[in-house]
């Protein structure tokens, strides 16, 4: 699991022009494989990395939102079953939704006030939320496949 950390991580630092939250695939993995613990303590830390590169008025917005859509996502994980790609790809998308929804209201009340525009809803939400799950998706196939699995399993499963 470190490995997986470590590759969207580097996607993180070689990429960082995209608007794309790249722990969102690895807290999909996360969800899945470990204790609602663990689960928040690894949601804190890839929050606070976020807050560290990224330049944003107020620190700590980016670890109280993955916490809080770690907290929210991880009941309904049962809901859904863990050898299928589509729900990874389905949690990856659910928690890029909640992280960047939970973020804008926190902006919107805290530093910046801004408008809910037809924009924010389509783009932000749904298209970068959509783009965040199939770059996990995609580069969680590609990762098996260079490491020659004879299987391509879901990166959901323990």
């Amino acid at each position: 699991m470190f490995r997986m950390f470590l590759l969207f991580f580097s996607f993180y630092l070689f990429m960082p022009g995209l608007k794309l939250l790249y722990f969102s695939p690895f807290m999909a993995m996360v969800l899945y494989r470990t204790t609602y613990k663990t689960a928040l303590w690894v949601a804190l830390a890839c929050g606070f990395v976020m807050d560290i590169f990224m330049s944003h008025p107020i620190f700590g917005i980016y670890a109280f939102a993955y916490s809080s859509a770690c907290a929210l996502l991880f009941k309904l994980r049962h809901h859904f079953f863990s050898d299928r790609w589509s729900t990874y790809w389905l949690m990856t998308f659910l928690f890029s939704l909640f992280v960047t929804a939970i973020t804008w209201a926190l902006c919107r009340n805290l530093s910046h006030p801004s408008a809910f525009t037809f924009e924010f809803f389509a783009m932000d939400l749904f298209v970068f939320s959509a783009l965040d799950a199939t770059f996990g998706t995609f580069i969680s196939l590609a990762s098996q496949i260079a490491f020659r699995r004879k299987k391509l399993l879901s990166p959901c499963l323990p």
